[in-house]
């Protein structure tokens, strides 16, 4: 049970990243 949590708690720290990064690159570009 707490590695199921734990790989969504990684999830979601990876999917905050990636947006972090596309918000980089669109204010990059703009």
């Amino acid at each position: 049970m707490a590695e199921i949590t734990k790989a969504k708690q990684l999830t979601d720290r990876n999917r905050d990243i990636l947006k972090l990064q596309t918000a980089l690159v669109v204010f990059v570009f703009i």
